[in-house]
């Protein structure tokens, strides 16, 4: 599967074992939360700031069936 997100990243490059995930609802994509500077204020804090447009329907099963897949496959550091 093959999966499309923004990331980024605090400045010293190095967020620890923190990260905040964003998703998004069906008028949006990852890009609103660029556009919109949450993923630049997330990362201001010290933490990696994660958007991904996720596939499909927005329902709780499909959302966690794709986080383990993502997290299993080691797709997102």
């Amino acid at each position: 599967m093959t999966v499309h997100y923004k990331e980024t990243l605090p400045s010293s490059g190095s967020p620890g074992d923190r990260s905040v995930f964003f998703m998004h609802g069906a008028r949006f994509t990852s890009r609103t939360w660029e556009d919109i500077k949450t993923l630049h204020l997330v990362a201001a804090m010290g933490l990696r700031a994660v958007a991904v447009d996720i596939p499909g329907t927005f329902c709780s099963l499909v959302l966690l069936r794709f986080l383990s897949v993502v997290v299993s496959d080691g797709a997102l550091h």
